[in-house]
C-alpha cells in the first residue's frame, strides 16, 4: 500500500468492513463511483469526521480519496452502512484498462510467474488479478511483485487482487 499516490486505505477498508450490496447495487462506471464516493464523504462529515476530504479522480480516471484521508472509526462506518453498501467491490476497477494497460498486466503475470509463483494468474478483462488461496496473503507475492513492478501500468496504485469471495459477488 505504500506505494500508491492516493490513500485508499480507507475506500479499502470500508469495503472490506461490510460491502453487503449486490453487483447491480454497486457503483460500475468511474463517474457512479464518484458520485457514491461524494455521498460518503459527506454522510463521513456528518458522523464525526468534519474534515474528511472529497474524492479526486487519480492520473488513471479511477476515484477514491486523496493521500491523507482518514481511516473512518467503526461508528462512522456503521452510520455510513447504506452508502458503503453501494461502493465497487473491493478490488474492482470501474475503468476499463486501455488495451496498452492489459498487455503490461500481462507482461506484469508473466514476469511473476518467471519470479517463482507459476500459480500467479492472467489478468481478468477489468485489469484485476483472481489470486488462488494460496497467494491471497500479500507476503506470499510481495518481493516478487518488487522485481516485476516495470510492467506494473499504474505503479501509484499497486495491485488490484480478488478473492473467492470477491469474485462471487460477496466482498
Amino acid at each position: 500500500m505504500s506505494i500508491r499516490r492516493y490513500a485508499f486505505a480507507a475506500l479499502a477498508l470500508l469495503t472490506a468492513c461490510g460491502n453487503t450490496g449486490t453487483a447491480a447495487d454497486r457503483a460500475s462506471t468511474p463517474q457512479e463511483a464518484m458520485a457514491v464516493m461524494r455521498e460518503l464523504a459527506t454522510c463521513l462529515r456528518a458522523n464525526g469526521l468534519p474534515r474528511f476530504p472529497d474524492p479526486v479522480f487519480d492520473q488513471s480516471g479511477e476515484p477514491g480519496f486523496p493521500s491523507g484521508a482518514p481511516t473512518p472509526p467503526r461508528e462512522a462506518a456503521d452510520a455510513c452502512a447504506s452508502v458503503i453498501d453501494r461502493l465497487p467491490a473491493q478490488g474492482q476497477r470501474v475503468r476499463a484498462p486501455s488495451r496498452e494497460e492489459m498487455a503490461s498486466w500481462r507482461r506484469f503475470a508473466e514476469c511473476m510467474r518467471a519470479n517463482g509463483l507459476p500459480a500467479w494468474p492472467d489478468p481478468n478483462p477489468d485489469g484485476t488479478f483472481s489470486l488462488p488461496a494460496e497467494l491471497l496473503d500479500k507476503r506470499a507475492f510481495m518481493r516478487q511483485a518488487g522485481a516485476c513492478d516495470q510492467h506494473n501500468p499504474d505503479p501509484g496504485k499497486g495491485l488490484k487482487v480478488l478473492s473467492p469471495d470477491d469474485r462471487n459477488g460477496r466482498g
